[in-house]
């Protein structure tokens, strides 16, 4: 192929172009060459066809090279990243296991009269039975075998709250969450949830 193409082009004026990008690149290279007159002479051309010849070879072999090294730094990548999400889920598994889920039946409360029977200004509105003032996204009322100051992870609000507080119908197995707003938690209603105490 590359002897026709050089025997094309001497033939010509020097302006024809090849379809190949990587011919057409090295012929640009040698085109003095091969036009040092209106008729190359045959040896001229034969000796340019051999130098287009070999500066193709060089080329084809130094971009293979090339592209195997970066096929095989790809496979490196993956390889390191694959490794990386390995350990990653063994690091998950290990914390999954550690971790004791339960099913509590969650419920939402207010410091209103209608949770506490308090009214705001009255003696110990607001305030926990630990002593801590309510918190929305910190408190919940637990069963008494669970101690003040657990942290307990609740699945179905994807958050993790701290127990400061009791409830007369708070028996074992449930949770109420506390909330500012009482329509938020009419809406939320009465729910299933897994959880589990988180360990520090």
């Amino acid at each position: 192929m590359v002897a026709l193409v050089c025997f094309a082009i001497a033939r010509g004026d020097g302006e024809e172009k090849l379809s190949s990008p990587l011919l057409n690149e090295l012929v640009e290279m040698n085109k003095n060459e091969i036009f040092k007159s209106n008729y190359p002479s045959v040896e001229n051309y034969y000796a340019v066809r051999d130098k287009l010849d070999k500066l193709i070879a060089d080329k084809i072999r130094k971009e293979g090279l090339a592209k195997s090294e970066k096929v095989k730094e790809e496979k490196r990548r993956l390889a390191a990243k694959r490794k990386a999400e390995e350990k990653k889920l063994v690091q998950l598994a290990k914390v999954e296991e550690k971790r004791n889920w339960q099913t509590f039946e969650i419920t939402q409360y207010t410091s209103g009269y209608e949770s506490t029977q308090k009214r705001k200004g009255e003696a110990g509105y607001g305030i926990t039975a630990s002593g801590e003032y309510v918190q929305e996204g910190l408190t919940i009322a637990c069963s008494p075998d669970i101690p003040f100051g657990t942290k307990i992870y609740i699945e179905i609000l994807d958050h993790t709250y701290t127990c400061f507080d009791r409830g007369s119908l708070i028996t074992s197995g449930k949770i109420d969450v506390y909330v500012n707003d009482l329509s938020k938690a009419i809406r939320f209603g009465r729910q299933k949830s897994r959880g589990y105490i988180v360990k520090e």
